[in-house]
């Protein structure tokens, strides 16, 4: 008779490196020869021949070497329980190294028993390995490199790039230390010190008058025709004052992406942060009677390059966020919440002054210091600004759409002055 195939019991097909033999596979069935036939099994094994009653015979009559002196498989030795012999497991009493393993840089092991895979591979044959602090494996950066002061690329490897690099402090094409009195490379002016407002901003630009968003960038709901002509919201501040709404507005809508933002920028300008008000949105709020306002929210964004947006901080705060509040406290960042009192014609007065002009003033140094986009715009201003209609964007603290007013259609835009500007 002839005995069912074992497997291995690690799982996989056997196959033991013996000091006499190399066995592969199981058990399988041959011919007895002629002259084997007439033996007894216990005489047959140990003759080399696997014999159809045998899972192997290694040519011995031996224990403890992986087939037994019945010619039955034994388990081999894995002190680490990884399932890999100590024959091909180059570490077997640890269990993360073994064939198969992936091969990790820089920890001075052979993590896949491998050894032509490298711990201190250098693909750029730069002669820097990653352990040896080549910030990136490309051949136009290592630690032995110049810093070339241009291109967005840190070529020394010293984590601080172009300008930013010490190397860079007497290089041309670098503007010089803003605020030390001496207009340098790559400045406008330099009045000696790091404050925006005064003329010369806190980065030795030139500063120009405030001015109003001058450029649609992108109004996919304008029509042209009346409150749906998006020219209004670039041709002045036209307020109706503490109790009416402005008829010279642009309306958004709530249909997202086809009427629900509108993208305004300042031409060639970048919008910067200083003292105080940076920018006001001129919305179109107003009390309907003493103590009860009507308001139709929209939620800022802000961006240097138009791709990636930074919101304003802004919450709702009502006790209860699934239900409408009209009380202007409880709209926190949001724009719409405050009545128009400035009117280029009727009351053209400083728009940056709250008690007579209103609007929503918003101040950059409230944006985040996450060391990403928000703090960027904090520190270099912005390019384009975006309103979005609140009842299209999701409240976070209910994960659905920002409440409004049941008569509420849109909010409606009269314009935008920034505070402090700057040639792009």
């Amino acid at each position: 008779m002839s005995l069912p195939q074992r497997p291995h019991p690690l799982g996989w097909s056997t196959c033991l490196l013996l000091t006499t033999l190399v066995a592969c596979g199981p058990a399988v069935e041959g011919e007895l020869s002629e002259e084997n036939s007439e033996l007894p099994p216990t005489e047959r094994c140990g003759n080399g021949t696997i014999d159809p009653d045998e899972e192997c015979d290694d040519g011995n009559l031996l224990a403890d070497d992986g087939c037994d002196l019945d010619c039955l498989l034994e388990p081999c030795p894995d002190q680490d329980d990884d399932g890999y012999c100590e024959e091909v497991d180059c570490d077997d009493l640890n269990a993360e190294i073994a064939p198969g393993r992936a091969e990790l840089a820089c920890n001075e092991r052979d993590d896949d028993c491998d050894p032509t895979t490298p711990d201190e591979p250098d693909h750029d044959e730069d002669g820097f390995s990653v352990c040896d602090e080549d910030c990136d494996d490309d051949p136009l950066s290592a630690p032995d490199l110049p810093e070339l002061c241009e291109g967005d690329l840190d070529e020394d490897c010293d984590g601080v790039i172009d300008c930013w690099d010490e190397d860079c402090a007497s290089d041309a094409s670098c503007p010089g230390e803003c605020g030390n009195a001496t207009v340098e490379a790559g400045e406008d002016c330099d009045d000696g010190n790091l404050i925006t407002g005064d003329g010369c901003s806190a980065n030795c630009y030139d500063e120009q008058p405030a001015a109003m968003a001058d450029e649609l960038v992108e109004a996919p709901g304008d029509t042209g025709v009346g409150f749906f002509e998006a020219a209004n919201a670039t041709n002045g501040v036209y307020g109706a004052g503490q109790g009416a709404g402005s008829q010279d507005t642009f309306s958004l809508g709530y249909l997202t992406d086809q009427n629900n933002y509108l993208v305004m920028s300042w031409n060639t300008s970048v919008a910067l942060n200083g003292p105080g008000t940076d920018f006001v949105v001129f919305e179109n709020a107003f009390e309907v009677v003493p103590g009860v306002r009507f308001m139709d929210h929209a939620i800022v964004f802000l961006s240097l390059d138009g791709e990636i947006w930074v919101p304003f901080p802004h919450d709702y705060t009502a006790p209860d966020e699934s239900q409408y509040s009209t009380d202007p406290d409880h709209w926190e960042g949001f724009a719409g919440v405050q009545p128009v009192l400035l009117n280029e014609a009727d009351n053209p007065v400083d728009p940056f002054d709250f008690q007579s002009a209103g609007g929503d003033h918003f101040d950059l140094d409230l944006l985040p210091e996450d060391d990403g986009p928000a703090q960027q715009i904090r520190e270099l201003g912005f390019t384009y600004l975006k309103l979005v209609t609140a009842p299209t964007v999701i409240n976070p603290d209910t994960d659905d759409f920002f409440v409004r007013d049941p008569v509420a259609n849109g909010a409606d835009i009269d314009g935008v002055y920034a505070r402090y500007l700057v040639s792009e």
